[in-house]
Formats: C-alpha cells, sequence, structure tokens
C-alpha cells in the first residue's frame, strides 16, 4: 500500500491528508510529516508514477533488482578490472544474500522495501569501493572524478535509509580520523566523502517527519524491552549467520582462489594482526549497535526488512574479514588441477546449498502449488473492479483468500475506509472510498 501512495504521490499514511499533489510536493510532505529518506521516496515515487498498470510492476521490481546488481558488479570493477571475475563475484554475492535473505517478503518483493532496505546497501559498498580501489595508472582527473562520485553517493545513501546512514558515518569517521593522523596520499578523498555523508546523515536526522514517526511508537525509549530483545535478535539472526554453511563456503572459495593473494599485494598495511583485530572488532560492534539502536527508537523486535540492511553490511564484513584472513594459497603447494578440482566441489556444494534455501524452496512452493497463480489471479479481478468504477464511487472488494508465502499479507486493504492503505488505494484510482466486504459490489 506504501507503493499506492508514491504512485499516485498522495500523502496519505496514518496522518492523512486529502490533498493530491504532485512528486515534488510529496517529498516536502513526506520529509516534514512523516520520513526524512528524501532520496528513497524520491525514487520509488518516480519510478511508480510512471505506469498504471498492474503488469508493470513486475518488470519495476526487476529494474530495482538489476539496478542493485549492477552497483555490486561496479562496486568488484574496482578491484578485479577482469570483467569475468568481477561478474563471478557478483554472482556470488547475490545468491548468498538471496538464500540468506532474512526478509524476502518484505524487500525483494516490494518495490519501497527494495529501494531503502536493499538498494541501500549496494550503494553503500560502492562507496568503499570507490574509496579504497587500488588502481596504480590512475591520472588525477580520474581520481578526482571518483572522488566526485563517492560525494554525491555518500550524500545520498543516508537519504535511503538512516540506519544505513548512520553505520556509514561510523565507519568514515573511524577511518578518516586513522588516515588523517597517517597522513596517507587519500586522507583528503576520504575525508570529502565523510564530509559529504555527514551532511547528508544530518539532513536526515533532523527531519522534522522522523519525530512525528517517533510518536507511534509506544515503547521507544524502554530499556527493559531494549535489552531483552537486543540479546532474541543477536542470538536469532546473529549467530546462526556466523555459523551458516553458505558463508563458509564463500570464504573458502575466497580463499582458493589466487586472485585474493594478487589483490592483498595491491592493499599493503592489511596483514597486520592489529588491522585484523581492529576490523573485525568495529565490525561486529557497529553490527550490535545497529540493532540495539533501532530497538531502542521503536521499543519493537526488528522488521525482517531492516534486518536485509544488517545481513547486508555482515555479508560485506565476512567477504572483507576473509580477505583480510586468508593467506596466499600457492604456498600450500596445492597443485593447480587439485585446487581447481577443489574449488569446483566448494561451488557445487554452495549451489546446493542456494538451491535448498528456505527462500529458494518457499518460492517455489508458491509457484508449483498454484499460491501464486491464485494470487495472481484475485488481484486482477480486484483492478479490473476499481478500474471501471466511476469516479468517486464508493468500492466493495472481496478479501484476498489465498496469499503466497514470499509475500507479506498485512496491510491490505481493510473494512475500513479510513484506514490509511485504504485511503492510498482509492487516491490511486480516484475513487471516493474503498473497503473489504463479505461479496463484490459497487
Amino acid at each position: 500500500m506504501d507503493d499506492f501512495c508514491r504512485a499516485s504521490a498522495a500523502p496519505l499514511t496514518m496522518f492523512p491528508s486529502k490533498a493530491n499533489v504532485g512528486v515534488v510536493d510529496y517529498g516536502r510532505w513526506s520529509y516534514f510529516n512523516w520520513s526524512g529518506r528524501w532520496a528513497a521516496i524520491a525514487f520509488e515515487t518516480f519510478l511508480l508514477s510512471t505506469t498504471r498498470q498492474p503488469q508493470s510492476y513486475p518488470w519495476l521490481l526487476l529494474v530495482v533488482i538489476a539496478t542493485q546488481c549492477f552497483l555490486v558488479y561496479i562496486a568488484s570493477k574496482q578491484f578485479l578490472p577482469d570483467t569475468k571475475s568481477a561478474l563471478c563475484l557478483t554472482v556470488l554475492l547475490a545468491s548468498v544474500y538471496w538464500a540468506n535473505l532474512p526478509g524476502i517478503k518484505g524487500g525483494m518483493f516490494w518495490i519501497t522495501g527494495g529501494i531503502e532496505n536493499e538498494l541501500s546497501v549496494s550503494l553503500a559498498l560502492l562507496v568503499f569501493a570507490l574509496l579504497l580501489s587500488p588502481r596504480a595508472t590512475e591520472t588525477a582527473n580520474s581520481k578526482l572524478w571518483r572522488m566526485v562520485v563517492a560525494c554525491l553517493l555518500g550524500l545520498i545513501v543516508p537519504a535511503f535509509h538512516e540506519l544505513l546512514g548512520g553505520l556509514l558515518v561510523l565507519v568514515l569517521s573511524a577511518a578518516t580520523i586513522k588516515l588523517l593522523f597517517s597522513k596517507n596520499q587519500n586522507r583528503w578523498m576520504w575525508f570529502a566523502v565523510w564530509v559529504a555523508t555527514a551532511i547528508g546523515f544530518l539532513i536526515v536526522f533532523l527531519a522534522p517527519g522522523n519525530a512525528i514517526r517517533a510518536t507511534t511508537y509506544a515503547n521507544r525509549g524502554n530499556y527493559r524491552i531494549t535489552l531483552k530483545l537486543s540479546v532474541d535478535t543477536i542470538l536469532l539472526y546473529l549467530l546462526p549467520w556466523g555459523l551458516d554453511f553458505k558463508l563458509w563456503l564463500l570464504a573458502v572459495l575466497l580463499w582458493l582462489d589466487p586472485r585474493t593473494a594478487r589483490l592483498r599485494k595491491q592493499l599493503p598495511g592489511l596483514s597486520s594482526r592489529r588491522s585484523i583485530g581492529i576490523f573485525f572488532g568495529i565490525w561486529l560492534s557497529l553490527l550490535v549497535l545497529a540493532m540495539v539502536a533501532t530497538i531502542w527508537k521503536t521499543g519493537a523486535p526488528l522488521p525482517p526488512r531492516t534486518m536485509n540492511i544488517i545481513y547486508g553490511a555482515f555479508l560485506a564484513g565476512w567477504v572483507v574479514t576473509t580477505f583480510l584472513l586468508a593467506r596466499p594459497v600457492l604456498s600450500l603447494l596445492i597443485h593447480r588441477s587439485q585446487r581447481v578440482a577443489l574449488r569446483s566441489m566448494v561451488l557445487v556444494l554452495l549451489s546446493a546449498s542456494i538451491a535448498s534455501s528456505s527462500n529458494t524452496l518457499v518460492g517455489l512452493a508458491d509457484i508449483l502449488h498454484g499460491r501464486a497463480r491464485q494470487w495472481n489471479v484475485q488481484l486482477n479481478r480486484r483492478f479490473d473492479l476499481l478500474k471501471s468504477a466511476n469516479r468517486n464511487a464508493e468500492v466493495q472488494v472481496d478479501p484476498l483468500l489465498v496469499h503466497p508465502s514470499s509475500y507479506i499479507p498485512w496491510e491490505e486493504v481493510t473494512e475500513d475506509p479510513n484506514y490509511w492503505s485504504n485511503q492510498c488505494i482509492s487516491q490511486y484510482f480516484g475513487l471516493s472510498s474503498v473497503r473489504v466486504g463479505p461479496h463484490a459490489s459497487h
């Protein structure tokens, strides 16, 4: 239902306004009344307002997913100039991310969730890739452009999601302080990106809409609830992630690849135990901080769509930790044919693990058992009814009786025509009101 609000540029959340405004005014209204995520809301509104047909929605989802993968590919290219290698790494990361995604129901199959909680992670990865790119033959102009792009990304990443923006500012702060004291040649690039990111985060953090939205959280700032839910979240998510078989197979693949050893030589100073220990401590601390801060703010268990962001940060940190800990496999005197055979075996095991993951099996079950098809038929029937109704009519629709397990049925059209999701859909179709009833009529 958020997507219907974006598509019609209608400021109709639980603080409704009957005015039908344009995209710019809608973004301004959201900033002052609901959320500081101005970049995400602008992108969502632009994307969703370009079409009025349900057949286009899957293609819009594919655009968001493809954009995510493309950004990860560009980030990989900063370290692996070989196109084939960068594509392989992108496919590996995307596959593992899909298989382990905590909130598949509230993310990948939802424009708003996908942009704010998943696309934002790819943008943050690209920021660090641009900063860390070990390009020895780079010209002054190309380095300048890389810094400009990184600054622009740093400015807008917090505007996709404030949680990720806060993590980005903290990491950049620690790295920038260290580089400034060590007088590293790239210290001013890091400083410029840190300034841009800090400004972007402040713009989001100070949004009046955040304070209004905070009033909807009844248990926010409760110490006891925060402590209990934080421990539960760590046990439910963080520990299983660290023990996940797929991630250990991914680590073995990176360790077996001789390109890992070659890349390490281009990034000196990262192999010391002190550097590895500092990174590992900061990485885990930031993950826990993200969980605790969000629970403190909301006073409720972390929604899976928020965990998508935290898992993205976890996966990125896992890859970096593997890179830091891996030693050149050539020193083990493993014959090339043995290394290829071992890598092939690990790839087969990883592929089998991804194919048998919960996300994959649930999606396949929705298709094979017909739930996706039945759901599609119900929604098309509802769409035809709403589209054919007279303007400003009061429309009653049938409840949806079948829901795919891959999709969350909450925030559906309700029996209350004044509920915010009902108002969003009535605004989209130009109706007076929409509600669910036992029999469809209008």
